[in-house]
C-alpha cells in the first residue's frame, strides 16, 4: 500500500509547474542543428547498413536497450531514453535487463550522455546512480503525466509547459516529446516502424500472440501478448487495436506540438505505419 500511495504521489507531484528544479528537459547546450532518434523497430537495420559513420550535422538519441548493441559506441549518443517499468525491476540482480543495460551504459561510456527517465521512478535514483557512476552521465527526471490528448489550445499550452505530455505507451512517444525541448530544429526519426500489426497471430482457441520484431532480433519467435503478464492474462483483439488508436492519437498530438514549437519532425524509416509526420527518403 504505501508504495502506491507512494507512486500516486509522485505522479500528482509531476503535475507542478516546471519551474521546480526536476522535471524539467532544458536545450542542450553543445548541439548540433538537428536529432536524429534511434527507435527499435527492424527498419533501423537499413539505416544502420547505411551509414559509414554518423551523420556530421545531427546528434543522436536512442531508446530502451541499445546502450548493449554493439553500434552504441559507434553513434556515441548525446541522449538515453528509457521508458518501460521493467527497466527499475531487479536492479539488484546483476542479470536483470535493467542491470545490464544499466552496467553496459556506465561500462561503455567515454563522452557526455544524458538519460532521461521518468519521475516516476525517481524513488530509485540511489540504486540507478550506483549501477551508472560514470563522469560523464547526467540523469534528468522528466515529468512524464501523460494524459489521452488532443492537441487542443489548453493542452498544447500544458505541454509547453512540461506540465504534461501525451500518454506514452511507446519509448518513441516519449523521446520524441523530449526532444521537442532540447533546442534541435529538426528531429528525423529511424527504426519507427510501428508495424506491430503485421505480426499479430491469433490462435485456435483465441489467444492474441505476436512475433515482436526488433533490429537486434536474429530470429524472433511468436509469444503470447499479454497485458498482464504475472497472471498471464492476454490481451483481446479490441484492447490491442485500442492501444494502438491511443499510440497515433498521441504522436498526432505530438505534431501539433512540433508545429507549436516550430520543430521539424520527420519520418525516414521506410515503410513507417506512424502517419502523424512528413515522410522522407535518406539523403
Amino acid at each position: 500500500m504505501s508504495k502506491l500511495l507512494g507512486y500516486a504521489a509522485r505522479f500528482f507531484l509531476s503535475f507542478f509547474p516546471v519551474g521546480a528544479t526536476q522535471g524539467a528537459v532544458k536545450p542542450w547546450k553543445d548541439r548540433r542543428s538537428s536529432l536524429v532518434i534511434l527507435g527499435n523497430g527492424p527498419g533501423l537495420n537499413s539505416y544502420l547498413e547505411a551509414v559509414s559513420e554518423p551523420e556530421a550535422s545531427a546528434d543522436c538519441m536512442c531508446v530502451n536497450l541499445f546502450a548493449l548493441n554493439e553500434n552504441f559506441e559507434f553513434f556515441k549518443p548525446r541522449h538515453y531514453v528509457v521508458f518501460d517499468p521493467l527497466f527499475f525491476v531487479g536492479l539488484d540482480d546483476e542479470n536483470s535487463m535493467a542491470s545490464r543495460v544499466f552496467r553496459a551504459i556506465n561500462a561503455k561510456l567515454s563522452w557526455d550522455m544524458t538519460l532521461y527517465i521518468p519521475l516516476r521512478f525517481k524513488s530509485h535514483r540511489n540504486s540507478v546512480t550506483k549501477l551508472m557512476p560514470s563522469e560523464h552521465l547526467t540523469i534528468v527526471y522528466f515529468r512524464d503525466a501523460g494524459l489521452p490528448l488532443n492537441g487542443n489550445a489548453l493542452s498544447l499550452w500544458l505541454m509547453n509547459q512540461q506540465v504534461i505530455m501525451p500518454r506514452a505507451q511507446n519509448v518513441l512517444v516519449a523521446s520524441i516529446y523530449i526532444a521537442m525541448f532540447l533546442g534541435y530544429s529538426e528531429v528525423f526519426l529511424e527504426g519507427a516502424d510501428h508495424s506491430w500489426h503485421k505480426y499479430l497471430y491469433l490462435s485456435d482457441d483465441n489467444n492474441l500472440m505476436i512475433k515482436d520484431v526488433h533490429f537486434y532480433d536474429g530470429n524472433p519467435q511468436v509469444k503470447p501478448l499479454l497485458k498482464d503478464p504475472v497472471n498471464r492474462v492476454h490481451f483481446s483483439m479490441e484492447e490491442i487495436f485500442g492501444a494502438y488508436y491511443m499510440l497515433h492519437k498521441s504522436y498526432k498530438t505530438l505534431s501539433k506540438l512540433s508545429k507549436k514549437r516550430g520543430v521539424n519532425v520527420i519520418n525516414r524509416t521506410p515503410e513507417s505505419f506512424i502517419d502523424a509526420f512528413p515522410k522522407v527518403g535518406r539523403d
